[in-house]
């Protein structure tokens, strides 16, 4: 048999605000005064999907995939008015700055069953998973600075681009016996691989033209890799409980570019046990 299902859903709004902010400087008895407007566009949306097919009454396979997608743009847009005693060389500041970001998201999940043995009590799971995200920001910022003539003294412009991509793949494969009156048996195996980048550029624009910031440039890509093994007995009498476990992992991770990079293997046991007595 096959089934599946598919749902959307979305959100876009516009959004506006008005600030006013007075700042002090006691040491200089500077007052900057600033009036701000910021304007937010968005818009949210996400779409999934679960498809289900059984091979037979003992074989299963189900699938998810998701997406989702987050755009905004927000612009501010304000004015500082700055006095003081002795007078400031700049009186009045212009402030415009954008802010664009757009998050993709995508995920899937493959999970296989499989029942065997007697009346199909124990089980078998396969499980893949992928998850993959691209996260630009982008940020336009420029400052127009004015005299107590209102002469426009000095403007400054810059422009920031911060990408935070990352992917994860894992897999884990987990087996269960039951019994009927021995209770249940658990053992399984995950890897995973994850990989986080963040790379920052910088530009200012001199001279009518966009130079780089190199001394707040940077590149930063993360790798980390786990493979586990765990074991888990669980058992369930008239007037007792017990679940026994053990868990062992392996995690090894670097970052390129920067003297970083360890690796350590760990063990988590772990015992249960409760007792309650029949009235």
């Amino acid at each position: 048999s096959f089934g599946f299902d598919v749902s959307a859903n979305g959100t876009f709004g516009k959004g506006y605000l008005r600030s006013d902010e007075l700042t002090k400087n006691r040491s200089s008895l500077t007052d900057y005064d600033n009036h701000l407007t910021d304007r937010m566009d968005d818009a949210i949306y996400s779409l999934n999907t679960n498809l289900y097919y059984d091979v037979n009454d003992r074989n299963k396979l189900a699938l998810n995939l998701n997406y989702y997608h987050l755009y905004k743009d927000e612009h501010i847009d304000g004015q500082t008015a700055i006095t003081g005693n002795p007078m400031p060389d700049i009186t009045k500041t212009l402030t415009r700055h954008e802010t664009i970001q757009r998050d993709d998201e995508w995920n899937a999940s493959l999970n296989y069953t499989r029942m065997f043995g007697e009346e199909a009590r124990h089980k078998l799971l396969v499980m893949a998973d992928l998850s993959a995200s691209r996260y630009p920001v982008k940020d336009y910022l420029s400052y127009d600075n004015y005299d107590t003539a209102d002469q426009l003294l000095s403007q400054e412009d810059y422009y920031y681009l911060n990408k935070n991509p990352y992917t994860i793949a894992s897999t884990e494969i987990r087996s269960q016996w039951n019994w009927q009156k021995g209770g249940s048996l658990m053992a399984g195996a995950k890897f995973s691989h994850s990989e986080k980048k963040n790379d920052f550029t910088g530009q200012t624009l001199l001279q009518d033209a966009w130079q780089d910031m190199t001394e707040r440039n940077y590149k930063l890509n993360y790798k980390e890799d786990l493979q586990a093994t765990y074991l888990k007995y669980e058992c369930s009498q008239k007037t007792w409980d017990m679940t026994a476990g053990i868990r062992a992992e392996y995690n090894k991770a670097s970052a390129e570019g920067y003297d970083f990079s360890y690796h350590h293997f760990d063990l988590f046991p772990s015992v249960y046990f409760s007792y309650h007595p029949v009235d």
